[in-house]
This record gives C-alpha cells, sequence and structure tokens, in this order.
C-alpha cells in the first residue's frame, strides 16, 4: 500500500515539471480574425465591396455562433466566434474552404484576405521597445532590424504565434512622379509602372560549359540594386530620345504610408508586440524570448535601446503562481496547527495530515491526464481542498482513536486490529456520502458556459480531484496507519482528548444540557438570524467577475475621426507628461493606430497606452481613478482605463472593449447614429458609470472623383481606364520588390505630394487615353467634397452602434439596471432596429440562470443521497436545516468584506451547502447508532451524547475546511481574484454552520423526536 502511494508521488511531481504554467485557462471560444488590406478604400466601400462579401461566405457554415466585423479605411476586419468545443484547427478549415469562393468577388485592389495566426485568449505575451536616443532620423533603420531580425529569431521560438512591430518607418523604393513632367512626354501612370515591373527581373540562363570538367549556371540578372538603377530605367523613347524613371519624378528611399507609430517616454519608438499560440506555455516562451531579446540587445546600434518589458504578461503569472504557493503552504500550516492543537498527539495528527500530499498529487495527475495546466484557478482549487482532503481522514482517525480509547477502559479489551477496524467501519458509510454530497454541490460549476465556465471549471477539477482522492486514502492508508501508529499503544492516555478538546467538551456538554429545556427560543433566534441574512442578501451588489490586480493597465484612446497620426501622437506626449509623474507607474508606452496584420488593428485615431504598475501597487482601483482624473483634462479625447484581462475579457464577451456595451441595431447609419447619441445622453449621469463613450459613428469628409461617361467617351477613355490612372496616382501601386540580402523592400509609385496637396491639383491630374491624348482629370470626372461615415461595425449580419462603459464604485447590476430604465424612458426606437446590453452584465445574468438551476438540481439530488443514507424524510429534512444556518454566516462574511455576489462568491454559496452538511450528516448518523446500540438511552441522554461524541470530529472538520481558505482572503490579492468571495463565503458559511449546527441541531433533534416519535428514532437501514 505505502509503495502504491510513493510511485504515485513519483509521477506526480514528473507530472507538475511537465504541465504548461499559466495566469488563467484558455476560457476564450474559438475564434478566426481574417484581415483585407484595401489601401485607399473608404470604410464604406471596404463594407460593401469586402465586408459584405466575405460575411455572406461565411454565413450558414457550420459551428458558427457569432460573425462581428469592422469597416474602416483601408482594412476590412472580420471575427468569427465558433461554439465552445470546436477544435481551432478545424475551425480554420472551414473559414479556408469558404474563402477560397470570395476572391474573385473582391475589387482589384484588394489583398489577399489573410487568417490571423493562432493565439491564446490572453494572446498578448510580451511587448518590447526599441528606441533611438541619437537624435537622428534613423526610422527606416530601426524598423527593419525589428522586422527582419528580431522578427524573425522570435518566431523561431516554439510557442510564439505572431511578431507585430508598430513604429519608425517601414523602408520602400519610391518614385514620385511630377505630374508636369509626364504630361509634358505624355506618360501614364501604366506606363511607369509597367516599367518598374520590367526593370526588376531575374532568370535563368541554363549552363555553359567552358570544358569538358567544368559547368557554369547561367543568370540573367536585371534585378534592382539601388536607387540609381531604378532612375536609370527607361520609360518609352520620345523623338529617338530615351525618357528614364528619374527625367519624370524623383526616386528615393521612404516610408510606406504610415496607419501607426509608438512612443515610448514621449520619444519615438519601435515597439514589438509578442502574441502566443494557443495552448502554449507561458513562462517557457517567455523565457524564450527574452533570452532572444537579450542576445539581440547585446549587438544594437549605437545609441539605440531596447526595453525588453514593456508588457510581460509573465510578471502577472509569477506574482500569481508565488502567492498562490504561498497560500497552499500557509493552508497545510494551518490544518497541521489546528489538528495538532485538538489531538494533541503527534500520531493521529501525521496520519490526517497525510491525506493533503497525497490527495495534491492526485489531483495533479488529474488535471495532467486532462490536459489541463497550472495556473491560478486550478492553485486555487487545490488551496480549497486542502482544509477539506483531511476531513475523512481526521473522521475516520478521530473515531478510531475515541475506539481504541474506550477499548482501553473496558474490562475485557478487544485485540487492536479489530478495534482499528470497527471504528474504521462504523463512520465509513457517513463519510462516503457526506463526500459524495460534497462532489455533487460543486458539479453546478460544470454547467457554467462562455467565459465564467472556461475559467473555474479546471478549478472544480483540481478541487474534486484532490477530494475524491482523500476518501480512497481515508478508507485505504489512514485505517493501515493507524493500527501501525496507534494500534500498539499500551498507555490508555496516548488514546485521550487534548486539554483543547477536553476544554470544549466540557463546557459543550453543559451548554447543551441546559439548552434542551429551550427549544422554541433557539429556533426563534435562529430564524431572527435568517431573516436578517436574507435582507442582507438582497442588498447586496451584483456583478460578473472580481477585479484583477494584475499590476498592467491599458488605457484607451478616441480622438475625433479624421485625427491625424501626428497629432495623436502629440496627444500622447501630453499623456505621458500627466500619467508618466505619478509615482505608482513604472513605464508607460503608446501605440497609436495599426501595423499590418495587427490583430488589434484601429483606425489611426485610436491608442493604446501600456502602463506597468510598480510592483507592491495597493490600491489598483484607486490609481485607475486618479489617472481618469488626469486624462478629463485633455478635451476631445475619450478614454477608457482598465486593467489588461479585463481589457481581454470584455472584448471576448462583447467584441467591445468595455464592462457594459449597449448596442443598437439597424441598417441606417444616419438613424443608428442619431439613437446612439439618444442612448449616451440617457446614461449620463447613471452613479457608478466611467469611461462613457459611443463607438464612432462620425462622417468624415473625403473627396469622390465621379467619372463623366459622357465626357470621357468623347475623348476616348473608359470608366475602367480613368479609375485605374487614378488609383495609380493618388493611392499609389507596388511595382516590385527589391531584394537587399535576404530582405524585401517594396518598389512604391505614386505622384508627388505636390500633385495630392488639394482639390484644385487633384483635378490637374494628366490622364492619357489608349491613343495619346493627355487630358487633365477635372476635364473627365466630376471632384466633389462629401461625407461618409469614418468606420462601420457589423454584428451578425446588422449595422451596429455602441455606447459603451466600466463601473466603479457601484455594482454592476445596479448600474445596468437604472441605466436600462432611463433608456426605455427616453429612448424610443423606430422599427427593424433593437437594442441589448451585453459584456459583463450579459455573463453575470447568464452565470446566475445556470447557477440557480443547476444548483437547485444539485440540491434535489443532494437530498436524494441523504434519503438513500438515512431512509427517513424527517431525518433528510432535519440535515437540510443546516443549509440555511450556512448561508448566515456567507452572507454576513460577503457585506463585512465589501464583497459583491459575483460568479465567484455564488459559486461559493453552491458549494457550501454540500461542506457544511457534512457535519451534520455526521451528527445524525451518531444519533442513529446510538439509538441501535444503546436503545436504553432517553432522547436527552441520545442528543447531548450524540453531540459530545461528535463534538471534535465536527470542530475539526469545519475549522481546517474554514481557516484554510484564510490565506486566499489575506495578503498580497495577486493571483487569489477569483478565488477570494469564494473563500470568504466559505469562512463565514462554516463557522455559522458549524456553531449553529452544534447548538440547533441537537435541541431540534430532541424537540422533534419528542413530539414525532415514530419519525426520527427509526435508524436507516
Amino acid at each position: 500500500m505505502v509503495l502504491l502511494y510513493l510511485i504515485l508521488a513519483g509521477a506526480s511531481i514528473v507530472a507538475a515539471l511537465n504541465m504548461a504554467v499559466d495566469v488563467f485557462p484558455e476560457y476564450a471560444p474559438p475564434q478566426v480574425q481574417i484581415q483585407t488590406e484595401v489601401p485607399g478604400y473608404s470604410a464604406k466601400d471596404v463594407e460593401t465591396l469586402v465586408t459584405r462579401p466575405i460575411e455572406i461566405v461565411l454565413q450558414g457554415a457550420p459551428y458558427i455562433d457569432q460573425i462581428r466585423s469592422n469597416s474602416s479605411v483601408g482594412l476590412s476586419r472580420i471575427t468569427v466566434v465558433f461554439k465552445w468545443g470546436i477544435d481551432i484547427y478545424r475551425a480554420r478549415q472551414i473559414i479556408q474552404e469558404r474563402m477560397q469562393t470570395v476572391q474573385g468577388q473582391l475589387p482589384s485592389g484588394a489583398q489577399t484576405p489573410q487568417m490571423m495566426p493562432v493565439t491564446s485568449a490572453v494572446s498578448w505575451l510580451l511587448k518590447f521597445g526599441l528606441v533611438d536616443w541619437s537624435g537622428s532620423d534613423r526610422e527606416h533603420e530601426l524598423r527593419t532590424l525589428v522586422d527582419w531580425d528580431i522578427r524573425n529569431r522570435l518566431l523561431a521560438q516554439p510557442g510564439v504565434a505572431s511578431v507585430v512591430a508598430v513604429g519608425g518607418g517601414v523602408k520602400q523604393y519610391q518614385v514620385l512622379l511630377d505630374p508636369l513632367r509626364m504630361r509634358k512626354y505624355g506618360i501614364s501612370t501604366a506606363m511607369v509602372t509597367q516599367a518598374l515591373r520590367s526593370a526588376n527581373l531575374v532568370a535563368p540562363g541554363g549552363f555553359v560549359y567552358p570544358s569538358s570538367e567544368e559547368e557554369y549556371f547561367i543568370r540573367a540578372n536585371g534585378k534592382v540594386e539601388s536607387l540609381r538603377d531604378v532612375a536609370d530605367t527607361l520609360v518609352v523613347m520620345r523623338d529617338g530620345q530615351p525618357i528614364h524613371i528619374g527625367d519624370i519624378g524623383e526616386v528615393r528611399f521612404g516610408s510606406e504610408v504610415k496607419r501607426g507609430d509608438g512612443q515610448i517616454y514621449g520619444g519615438p519608438a519601435v515597439i514589438g508586440t509578442v502574441s502566443k499560440l494557443w495552448g502554449a506555455d507561458t513562462m517557457e516562451t517567455t523565457h524564450n524570448v527574452e533570452k532572444v531579446l537579450a542576445s539581440m540587445a547585446e549587438n544594437l546600434p549605437k545609441d539605440v535601446q531596447l526595453i525588453p518589458n514593456v508588457f510581460r504578461q509573465a510578471s502577472f503569472i509569477d506574482a500569481s503562481i508565488d502567492n498562490l504557493r504561498d497560500a497552499l503552504l500557509h493552508s497545510s500550516i494551518i490544518v497541521a496547527l489546528v489538528l495538532l492543537l485538538f489531538l494533541f498527539r503527534w500520531r493521529p495528527t501525521a496520519i490526517s495530515l497525510i491525506a493533503i500530499p497525497t490527495s495534491l498529487m492526485a489531483g495533479v495527475l488529474v488535471l495532467w491526464a486532462l490536459d489541463i495546466g497550472i495556473n491560478a484557478l486550478t492553485l486555487g482549487g487545490l488551496v480549497f481542498a486542502i482544509g477539506e482532503v483531511v476531513d475523512d481522514a481526521i473522521i475516520d482517525v478521530e473515531n478510531i482513536l475515541r475506539r481504541l480509547r474506550e477499548n482501553k477502559q473496558a474490562e475485557a479489551p478487544l485485540p487492536a486490529l479489530e478495534i482499528v477496524y470497527e471504528g474504521s467501519r462504523e463512520i465509513r458509510n457517513s463519510v462516503v456520502f457526506a463526500t459524495l454530497i460534497i462532489l455533487v454541490a460543486f458539479t453546478p460549476i460544470f454547467f457554467l458556459q462562455g467565459i465564467e465556465g472556461r475559467i473555474f471549471q479546471p478549478m472544480a477539477i483540481a478541487y474534486l480531484a484532490a477530494i475524491a482522492s482523500s476518501l480512497i486514502v481515508a478508507i485505504t492508508l489512514v485505517p493501515v496507519l493507524s493500527y501501525y501508529l496507534m494500534g500498539r499503544e499500551q498507555q490508555a492516555r496516548e488514546y485521550g482528548l487534548g486539554p483543547i478538546s477536553e476544554f470544549l467538551l466540557a463546557r459543550y456538554e453543559r451548554l447543551l444540557q441546559h439548552l434542551q429545556a429551550w427549544p422554541l427560543p433557539v429556533v426563534a433566534s435562529t430564524l431572527v438570524l435568517l431573516v436578517a441574512a436574507v435582507v442582507t442578501f438582497s442588498g447586496l451588489g451584483r456583478s460578473f467577475i472580481p477585479p484583477f490586480h494584475e499590476g498592467n493597465l491599458v488605457i484607451a484612446t478616441t480622438m475625433m475621426p479624421g485625427t491625424s497620426l501626428e497629432e495623436n501622437l502629440r496627444m500622447g506626449r501630453e499623456v505621458e507628461e500627466l500619467i508618466g509623474q505619478m509615482p505608482e507607474v513604472a513605464s508607460l508606452a503608446q501605440r497609436a493606430g495599426r501595423s499590418r496584420l495587427d490583430e488589434d488593428a484601429q483606425p489611426v485615431n485610436f491608442s493604446e497606452f501600456d502602463i506597468a504598475l510598480k510592483p507592491g501597487t495597493a490600491n489598483v482601483p484607486e490609481v485607475m481613478q486618479r489617472i481618469r482624473e488626469q486624462l478629463a483634462q485633455i478635451p476631445g479625447m475619450s478614454t477608457n482605463v482598465s486593467q489588461f484581462i479585463t481589457h481581454r475579457m470584455s472584448e471576448i464577451l462583447s467584441g467591445v472593449r468595455s464592462q457594459v456595451a449597449v448596442k443598437l441595431y439597424g441598417q441606417d447609419f444616419a438613424v443608428l447614429q442619431q439613437k446612439q447619441q439618444e442612448i449616451y445622453r440617457a446614461v449620463q449621469g447613471v452613479a457608478g458609470i466611467v469611461d462613457l463613450q459611443m463607438e464612432p459613428m462620425i462622417l468624415v469628409p473625403g473627396v469622390d472623383v465621379q467619372v463623366n461617361r459622357a465626357d470621357a467617351a468623347a475623348y476616348g477613355f473608359t470608366p475602367a481606364s480613368i479609375v485605374a490612372q487614378v488609383e495609380q496616382a493618388f493611392n499609389g501601386v507596388t511595382a516590385s520588390k527589391v531584394l537587399e540580402q535576404d530582405r524585401t523592400f517594396d518598389l512604391f509609385l505614386r505622384v508627388n505630394e505636390a500633385a495630392r496637396a488639394d482639390i484644385r491639383t487633384l483635378g490637374a491630374m494628366p490622364l492619357i487615353s489608349p491613343d495619346g491624348v493627355v487630358v487633365p482629370l477635372r476635364d473627365l470626372a466630376r471632384i466633389k467634397v462629401v461625407q461618409e461615415p469614418y468606420m462601420i461595425n457589423r454584428d451578425s449580419g446588422a449595422r451596429r452602434a455602441v455606447v459603451q462603459w466600466n463601473t466603479e464604485g457601484r455594482d454592476l447590476d445596479g448600474v445596468v439596471r437604472e441605466a436600462q430604465a432611463r433608456i426605455k424612458e427616453k429612448v424610443e426606437l423606430p422599427p427593424g432596429y433593437a437594442l441589448e446590453i451585453g459584456g459583463d452584465f450579459e455573463g453575470q445574468q447568464r452565470a446566475t440562470r445556470n447557477l440557480l438551476l443547476s444548483g437547485s438540481a444539485a440540491l434535489v439530488l443532494m437530498t436524494l443521497i441523504m434519503f438513500q443514507a438515512f431512509r427517513q424524510w424527517s431525518l433528510v429534512m432535519l440535515i437540510m436545516f443546516n443549509l440555511p444556518l450556512a448561508l448566515i454566516g456567507g452572507v454576513f462574511a460577503l457585506a463585512l468584506a465589501g464583497e459583491t455576489l459575483n460568479v465567484s462568491s455564488m459559486i461559493g454559496m453552491v458549494a457550501l451547502f454540500g461542506v457544511a452538511t457534512r457535519n451534520s450528516l455526521l451528527l445524525i448518523s451518531r444519533y442513529q447508532h446510538l439509538m441501535q446500540t444503546q436503545p436504553q438511552l432517553s432522547l436527552t441522554e441520545v442528543a447531548v451524547k450524540g453531540a459530545c461524541d461528535r463534538l471534535v470530529p465536527i470542530l475539526l472538520t469545519a475549522l481546517t475546511a474554514a481557516l484554510a481558505v484564510t490565506p486566499l482572503i489575506l495578503g498580497d490579492p495577486t493571483g487569489k481574484e477569483m478565488e477570494r468571495p469564494l473563500a470568504i463565503v466559505l469562512l463565514g458559511g462554516m463557522l455559522s454552520s458549524t456553531l449553529l449546527n452544534l447548538v440547533v441541531i441537537p435541541t431540534l433533534f430532541r424537540w422533534l423526536a419528542t413530539r414525532w416519535p415514530g419519525r426520527l428514532v427509526a435508524a436507516a437501514t
């Protein structure tokens, strides 16, 4: 037997060393994001020509739960959310098959739609920054270093899904055409494009054999190797004279049109975001990435600094795992001290404690077998289990100890082996049924859906695996150790109670004898407490998931649509001046706009500031509020201040980066815009709302070049030729790729800045007909200023408008219900328009509904299990009376701690019923045993003796279960956020249920048994 447990220990250690370590389980449903770059296209054209065709193709695909899209200038983003449980690679295969049919429907300027890499729910692993302190312009050098050297090295590391850089300048070989010189030589942009494509070629020429022993390959090399090669490229011959690229425009190195940029400490920077592959080990991947960055930092150009920890998810994981490991240790020490104080003997204490490592090791093996890693929730589940895995062993050891003590005092003592066996067998049914009830009490967690289910289910698995293992330990290993360590003692004192136990037992017996005469006041007092608890419960605030203390803040800022990237960066420097001076802030970095294939792609008026707080920052919500107050000084900027994981969870829940999202669905943009503003005004002033903002639905100016078909035909132009030349001239075209060693750079063509300065110069752009006729654009098209949407969002096939906010200083449920009432009163929706509230509120409502239903079912099942144990409904109802006793302490504990009724605390309420029922079941089973074996005892003697016999095991199990969770409540909250409300409920509930159970149940049992003699005195069969 001992050898078997040693093998178990070795296997669990090996398994633990090979398990992935992360902050949370993968809590997001399978998602696939599709991005399509459509350079220069307006948001309206992107929606019509790109987003809608792709959405239509994807609709109806199997296993899809939701399709969300965003159309902005030059970019279409579609997020496809699949149903839970679908393999992510199967989901991508479904998308890939559908996308094969859509490419031919997209406009000519659209690039191939790209599926974003398979990243984890938290996604961002680490962000690093490259800062140039020289003061010179080296934006090409820095960006090239990140894109081609650092990025490739990082992508080679296991677990890295993507590396995206923003900032600096993406180097291009640029040809900036002069329209006047093009008109002079009668050259069109199409001719220049074709010339550039023909100027950068390489081809094989076969082989040549200088001798019979040699073979040389032949290369026809027409590659561009310098700007001079581009400038010297022939476009056309005019009057016998060659016209080169350099004759009609400027050839230079330049930067790709910027849609994003970065800065750190107020200075320009290239910021790289490393995303983690789905299912990868965060800690191992982070260490690999940091090794590469440290290696690259040794060989950087002069005055260039690599900042490796602009954002580091592993820091939160380190702190969380360290805190939870400490909690495991402290809980074990607390349990050991409680056992030693009550049992006062090292042997029974050691036997009881053996359940802790063996049960936890079994729990680790179960997690490993189910491919669940080590994270804050699984460790939390094991901490919860520590106080309860010893319960079965305690009950077994204490009963054996009591039987051995009585046997030593008997006139004809029986063999120790027989006493140990009988002592274990006597309470075996009670232990099995009590453990089974606890297992049933935790099953409602497995009926949670969505993000809350993915987060809390691994905790339940870890907890239940340890509890089930403790039962096996109690009925196998504990009796064996009890015989070898206690059964051979010759002195009766070795089986005696400890001083504390004797002290409590003597006073408890006198108290119980006194209360037997006052059953009605005892019950009435309990009912008063219960009514007070119900009133307190109704007044508790409601929220979704407890707030985090991760130390990584994200400030999302939105300027007015149409704001330039340069202005966004200027405002970012103001933010840095306001926030960077706060004593809690360790670092601050701004990412404005987006980079190509950025999973978090946003328009140029949007920025995210990554703020790392200094270790030990105590009151994170207070810091966030001070940041909001500072940012309120900047006019024209909407802000959203949150912590990173909260930020990601909100986005997964609703597609919006806020706790609450009011979504309005309809088709007419103007109506959506109007109703969005009405909703915004309606919820303004609701107490508890912070970071209130509207998703941008503003019209921005644009220039519409509309072909005049009659005039175009008169000059020999087709609409297609005009559109193509306008696109090439103003939007530009990548004619080729220039190879520099192993790096490639675009050879980019468009007209110079002067030709794009205003509408007048746009109209002067010369176009050339197929017959060589040169005509200014204004003679072929109407050029007018128009107003069009800056951004168009869609959800499940319909356009949407969003009003969003976070909550602070008030419970989520109260804020949303007041907002709902105001919206209903002040906003009237036209036919065909619908409104819903998503985000945390939706998750909270879903979790509450599921826990109520599954908790009720679990309660019925627990009742049936107890009936199976006692075969007497009156006894079952007496045991169930302990449930409201537990509720009293749990509710009061939440209220005193200032906690809301969230998913974690609701799980605690449900689980508390199972844990608290154990002691009542043990007490009632003892009563039944006394009635069977000692029928001469009166009801009062049965009530008092049975309660006194069970006092020590009940106190031990209750105190170990309650006090073992205190390390989750006290100390640094990092990593314990999800477990803390649950622990508070268990601590308060176990204390109240134990104290009231030891007083109320014996008194109520005797009183009811006196009035219903046939119902409570009959033993279970």
